[in-house]
């Protein structure tokens, strides 16, 4: 009721009389805006991701176009979204915006059964490392469902791996300034400078699914183990099994003796 007498003072008789982008601007929706922010804890229902504490774009998204929901009563119809999750939703991979509120609310379906799913069985990696002679290069495999992809690539953890490095060298090392490290898709691989000598230590290529990690002869931080924890200790992202691969030379020589 307070709700609509703040409509009433606008010279609005009922919500239904408005159009969207005037209901947007109204004091109702900001108002309706705010409690369900303050419900979901500026979360997304979605993928878990909050605002607090972090430069995240949070929407309220409207389930359904009814007037309950318009007016703020029907609860369970207004969720919390964050930026890429109602882009999902509202826009076709094409860029082209979704008219349809059962096709938006079929893809806002499939993402939280998707993301559901992924919070249950983890995002799986193998690890495959290299012979014991040579460098410590090694290489990280994504093994799980090519679908939860959608949510996290393995670039954005490679970064995060590295921007950890960096901050455990204690200066030693320098990270080259780049943009959409926490961005969801895949980047084309960080690397780490070492400040004496101005040389690449460290360096990954990423694809969608795999992560190359090349560590120079001269790098005497253990890049791998730190990998490793890191690994360990990231959000749904899991170790599965660990691969060790014979050097190239011994791979040639086991190949001649079975030969």
């Amino acid at each position: 009721m307070k709700l609509r007498a703040r409509l009433e003072k606008q010279g609005i008789a009922s919500v239904a009389l408005m159009d969207y982008e005037t209901y947007l601007r109204s004091t109702l929706w900001k108002a309706i805006q705010q409690w369900v922010l303050e419900r979901d804890n500026f979360s997304c229902v979605i993928c878990g991701q909050s605002k607090l504490g972090r430069l995240l774009e949070v929407h309220v998204h409207h389930r359904s176009y009814e007037l309950s929901t318009f007016e703020g009563r029907n609860a369970s119809q207004l969720v919390t979204l964050c930026g890429w999750c109602h882009g999902k939703v509202e826009f076709y991979s094409s860029g082209e915006k979704r008219v349809s509120i059962q096709e938006k609310e079929s893809e806002y379906q499939r993402l939280a059964a998707l993301h559901r799913s992924i919070v249950e069985n983890g995002l799986p990696l193998q690890i495959r490392k290299r012979g014991a002679s040579g460098s410590a290069s090694f290489s990280v495999h994504y093994v799980g469902p090519k679908g939860y992809l959608e949510f996290y690539a393995l670039g954005s953890l490679m970064a995060e791996l590295i921007c950890s490095l960096y901050g455990a060298s204690q200066g030693k090392l320098r990270l080259p300034i780049r943009r959409g490290i926490g961005k969801r898709t895949p980047g084309t691989g960080p690397y780490i400078i070492d400040r004496t000598t101005k040389k690449i230590v460290v360096k990954t290529l990423c694809s969608e699914d795999m992560a190359e990690v090349k560590v120079s002869k001269s790098c005497s931080y253990p890049v791998q183990r730190h990998f490793m924890k890191g690994i360990q200790q990231a959000k749904y992202w899991r170790i599965e099994s660990t691969v060790v691969q014979p050097s190239a030379p011994a791979a040639a020589l086991a190949k001649r003796a079975h030969g």
